[in-house]
């Protein structure tokens, strides 16, 4: 990711951490709770999503008078929703400032089934984002390394000759066009 949007939710003056929104598939979310309660999104929950991403920064307070609930109603729901897994808390980095300008989107195809490869790439630190997909490949990987030859010795001797690779291409990025972290909420 580059030139992350930075969301920070705050209770008035204290900043209690920075926030990026997505929906977690149903197969990852069962991993985070059994519970269904945990995990439905009425009408007021995709309101506060939708003012979270248009500004992280809102305490729960501002919050509360946008949707109508109290302070410690909507913090309730935003933990809620944390929990549930429809809203993740993470620091978003922008990898050329840690020194990694060296970014690119490997296509990865398997020979047989694509999970156990997807866990392997996904364990590399100069990974961000592992996909499983359909068509010509069975897994997207970005990745970011500190330079050109970085990012060539990790494909070529810790990428290709992970068992289940049988083939992968390399795809450099020249620029990130667009870079969005947030999304509709219904």
């Amino acid at each position: 990711m580059v030139a992350a949007e930075s969301l920070v939710l705050n209770t008035g003056s204290k900043v209690l951490s920075r926030l990026y929104f997505r929906f977690v598939p149903t197969r990852e979310r069962s991993k985070i709770t059994n519970d269904p309660d945990k995990t439905d999104i009425d009408r007021t929950d995709r309101a506060i999503l939708r003012e979270l991403q248009r500004d992280g920064r809102r305490s729960y307070a501002a919050l509360g008078a946008l949707v109508g609930l109290s302070a410690p109603a909507v913090r309730q729901r935003v933990q809620r929703l944390t929990s549930g897994g429809v809203l993740r808390v993470a620091g978003l980095v922008d990898p050329i400032a840690l020194g990694r300008p060296a970014m690119a989107m490997l296509g990865i195809r398997t020979s047989g089934d694509p999970r156990p490869v997807a866990d392997a790439v996904g364990a590399l630190p100069e990974v961000g984002h592992v996909v499983l997909t359909a068509g010509s490949y069975q897994l997207f990987a970005e990745i970011a390394c500190a330079s050109a030859r970085a990012l060539l010795d990790l494909v070529e001797d810790r990428i290709k000759p992970l068992d289940g690779v049988s083939a992968c291409e390399t795809f450099p990025y020249f620029a990130v066009h667009t870079n969005r972290f947030t999304w509709d909420t219904p």
